[in-house]
C-alpha cells in the first residue's frame, strides 16, 4: 500500500499566505520518499485581505 501525506505551512493565518510545502512517500510502512520547497506567498492585494 502506499500513503501520502502533504503539509503545507501558512506565514500567517490566511490561507493565501502559503510559504511551504512538504510531501511524505510511505510504500509498505516504509518511509520511501519526502519532497520539501518553500514557497514565495502571492502578493497580498486589498481583496484578498478583505478590506
Amino acid at each position: 500500500m502506499k500513503i501520502v501525506a502533504i503539509d503545507f505551512e501558512t506565514a500567517n493565518t490566511s490561507e493565501l499566505s502559503v510559504c511551504s510545502v512538504g510531501v511524505a512517500i510511505f510504500e509498505n510502512n516504509q518511509l520511501a520518499g519526502t519532497y520539501y520547497s518553500l514557497i514565495r506567498p502571492a502578493k497580498m492585494t486589498a481583496y484578498s485581505r478583505g478590506a
